[in-house]
């Protein structure tokens, strides 16, 4: 049979088919216009296009390249609006968000992993004021929450309840303090700090430790103190009017200096020793076969050295020269003139005038003088003898 067309009388008039008498199957290879009805099979075309107030499920789309609901664009693994089209951008178990993230309501936002929020420059995150001051909590197991919270120019820490202080910085005054408790603790690195009732301890958390200190405020004084076997022990004390207490040594550094009176440098007392050694008594030309050995004293207080000589039952034998003296702990400074000293006493010691010892600059050793009838200064001869004692102090300047 030969292939003929159905065609109507006019345009638009007409169809295959009526409401109580329909045709079962049709394979007509293009429709063109509008198809009213249900469709089992594939609906394909280059603009197949689904219109209508509402439509039913469709289950499947088949793989889209960009899909647009009204300002929502959809390409590939970015999700984003017409303007900003990779806002979000999808991966394996990871959501990237490329704008600011807006959470509001009163419902809870709940993150069931790890949230990292990352910044190139600036804040990275910012919670802002509505209506009241913002607040932070952090959930601790059985009711351990933190909040942190800002007031005005101050932000507090509490506990779970909000409103039991713990700490609180100050934007203004950038203080910091312990606030609703009587004791904080602070754990450092190396030792406990620990502050309780007006008193700071270093050294333990407990401040019931030995090898513990603290500081106290009491009695009109701030007070160091020590703890060793159990007990506590003052270490130094400053009270009200400024004085200053120090109940064991007091080690100022090599090279550093005590300022008395002022703080000029006349006023810096840099050196204090005390020490002792002995000192030999003999002839300049030669010590013989025997010279007397004795014992040396001296204090040192800055550039001043007092020295004290003592000789007890010596012997001199085969000595020549005038009288020597060795054993000054320290050379006498350089510029002075000489110096000289009659503060000594002696017993089986040759003195026939008014005798002397006398101290040259950039020297340690003394000399032995001697005027006879008042007459000139001349060398003090050595004498060979038993059972000398003396004794002799002399104050010189250090170089």
């Amino acid at each position: 049979m030969a292939t003929k067309n159905i065609v109507p009388n006019d345009n638009g008039e007409g169809g295959i088919g009526v409401t109580g008498k329909r045709w079962n199957t049709g394979f007509i290879n293009t429709i063109t216009g509008n198809l009213t009805g249900n469709v089992t099979g594939n609906a394909s075309g280059t603009a197949a296009t689904v219109t209508g107030a509402a439509q039913s499920n469709i289950t499947s789309l088949g793989t889209l390249t960009t899909l647009t609901v009204d300002n929502v664009i959809v390409n590939g693994t970015t999700i984003g609006h017409t303007s900003d089209t990779d806002l979000l951008t999808l991966a394996d178990q990871s959501l990237t968000v490329a704008g600011a993230l807006t959470v509001s309501g009163t419902g809870n936002s709940a993150f069931n992993g790890p949230l990292f929020i990352s910044h190139s420059s600036g804040d990275s995150l910012t919670l802002t004021k509505d209506t009241t001051e913002p607040s932070l909590r952090l959930e601790g197991d059985s009711n351990k929450d933190f909040v942190i919270t800002v007031s005005g120019e101050l932000l507090t820490f509490t506990q779970n309840d909000g409103s039991t202080d713990i700490l609180t910085l100050d934007h203004d005054t950038k203080n910091a303090s312990f606030t609703g408790n009587t004791s904080a603790n602070i754990v450092t690195a190396r030792d406990n700090m620990f502050v309780d009732a007006g008193q700071f301890y270093i050294g333990a958390d407990d401040g019931t430790t030995d090898d513990t200190f603290r500081q106290s405020v009491g009695s009109g004084a701030f007070k160091i103190e020590s703890r060793e076997s159990g007990t506590w022990t003052e270490r130094f004390k400053i009270d009200t009017v400024g004085d200053v207490s120090i109940t064991n040594n007091l080690f100022i550094g090599s090279g550093k200096a005590l300022y008395v009176g002022g703080t000029a440098a006349a006023n810096a007392l840099d050196e204090y020793e005390e020490g002792s050694g002995s000192g030999s008594l003999y002839g300049s030309s030669s010590s013989g076969t025997s010279h007397a050995t004795g014992d040396v004293k001296w204090t040192r207080i800055g550039d001043l050295c007092f020295v004290k000589f003592r000789f007890t039952n010596q012997t001199t034998a085969g000595n020549s020269g005038v009288w020597r003296i060795d054993g000054l702990p320290f050379v006498t400074e350089n510029q002075l003139p000489v110096s000289v000293t009659t503060d000594f006493q002696t017993q089986n010691l040759s003195r026939t005038g008014r005798e002397a010892f006398y101290l040259a600059y950039g020297s340690a050793s003394l000399y032995g003088l001697i005027s006879n009838n008042n007459g000139a200064w001349t060398d003090w001869a050595v004498a060979n003898t038993t059972g000398i004692y003396m004794d002799l102090s002399i104050t010189y300047k250090i170089n």
